[in-house]
């Protein structure tokens, strides 16, 4: 027989279960995410905050210095945090209640449309048999439950830890409450050695609860369809979905325009999979993709961010003009590893001051730069004559805009 009287105990209720449970603390639920507070001890180091108690239920460290409790290295949660509830010290059971309010999806749990998943870590101490069991008790028109537990010494191997346990379902029709319960009982020795961490009570909803689409039009100032911290959002910018994909805005398709630091919701979304355009201001060009296509989940949230912006795009290729024919013909491969430069000075020549990119393996080449008038110049690879462009493009591009692509032939 062991005994803990030393360990850091929870203060036991003056008032009878009944009394208890009336007491109990209303929270609010949100669907998606584990609704239980302090589901894993980890609010206090003394206390089960949260949680109403009877008996002398306890807060725990994993290898506590009293010894014989699971270790942090005993089976039990991947992710534990430093406690876990353990029966007590007193008493042949122990109790921590909870209840949480679920009165707010009402009309959807009397329509079976709201599941729910239970899941804890449950365990003992060595070959003892003393047991920690989690209730989930429905409460409302009618009382229902369900449970998960005990982890018995069987399924430890008689070693000192917890496992996982868990259970899905349907929130019963007329249910208001869920009263979570970790019961703890002991079968052998002094103190209740059944052991309990990371409870879980997950809802999640079967009906058509409608979603919204989010996101940013922002200013690419340097174009590269990143957003830099300095870039910051384009307003009144109209955004919609393009319902029949056709990439116009048409009369019923839902829309909205953007706030002035660029961000822009649509709300009252169906589930499904959609395209999300933006309509690109004047004298800007988009970065980003557009259409964006995503999916609404049931009740969730999808995002869509496009970048716009007042750069101008320079593009070409430089092939092999093998027939000399100052055209490109299909059989006319590009030539990778060409210079192609920014002739600011217009004097022929590559200086040092001037911008230079290389043709990739395919020949092309691509310049993204503030608008103005540039031209535009090849370095003659050596053994090369040129039959097309070799006096250079002078190009001049608006806020936004590209230019057709430039031919470089080489033969």
């Amino acid at each position: 027989m062991r005994a803990r009287n030393s360990l850091r105990s929870v203060k036991s209720q003056k008032s009878s279960v009944m009394e208890m449970l009336e007491r109990r603390q209303m929270l609010s639920v949100t669907l998606g995410t584990n609704i239980i507070t302090n589901p894993g001890a980890e609010a206090s180091n003394t206390a089960a905050t949260g949680w109403t108690v009877n008996g002398t239920p306890q807060v725990v460290p994993y290898g506590a210095s009293e010894g014989g409790f699971p270790s942090i290295s005993d089976p039990g949660p991947p992710t534990r945090g430093k406690n876990f509830f353990a029966g007590g010290p007193s008493g042949s059971e122990s109790d921590l209640f909870q209840t949480i309010d679920i009165s707010s999806l009402a009309a959807n749990i009397d329509a079976h449309q709201i599941k729910y998943s239970l899941s804890a870590y449950l365990g003992g101490f060595s070959s003892q048999k003393d047991q920690a069991t989690v209730f989930a008790n429905f409460q409302g028109a009618s009382f229902d439950q369900t449970s998960i537990g005990p982890v018995t010494p069987a399924d430890r191997q008689n070693q000192t830890g917890l496992l996982l346990r868990s259970t899905t379902g349907t929130i019963p029709a007329g249910t208001r409450k869920i009263q979570m319960q970790m019961h703890f009982e002991a079968l052998s020795g002094g103190y209740i050695d059944g052991y309990a961490d990371n409870l879980s009570m997950v809802l999640t909803s079967t009906a058509n609860v409608l979603g919204k689409i989010t996101g940013t039009v922002y200013n690419d100032a340097n174009g590269d369809a990143t957003k830099q911290a300095t870039e910051g959002g384009l307003a009144n910018v109209t955004v919609f979905v393009d319902k029949n994909k056709n990439g116009i805005l048409d009369a019923g398709e839902p829309k909205t325009t953007t706030a002035a630091n660029g961000t822009y919701t649509i709300a009252n979304m169906a589930a499904g999979a959609y395209q999300v355009r933006e309509i690109v201001p004047a004298t800007f060009r988009a970065t980003t993709a557009n259409p964006v296509t995503l999916t609404v989940a049931n009740g969730g949230t999808s995002i869509a961010n496009f970048g716009d912006s007042q750069t101008v795009v320079i593009t070409g290729n430089v092939f092999n003009d093998a027939n000399g024919n100052k055209i490109k013909d299909l059989t006319e491969k590009g030539i990778a590893g060409v210079t192609v430069y920014l002739d600011f000075n217009n004097n022929g020549q590559l200086d040092s001051f001037e911008l230079k990119t290389t043709t990739d393996a395919n020949g092309n080449f691509k310049f993204i730069e503030p608008f103005g008038t540039y031209v535009v110049r090849e370095v003659l690879p050596s053994g090369k004559t040129a039959t097309l462009g070799g006096n250079g493009y002078s190009v001049t591009l608006a806020k936004g805009k590209s230019s057709a692509q430039l031919l470089f032939g080489d033969k």
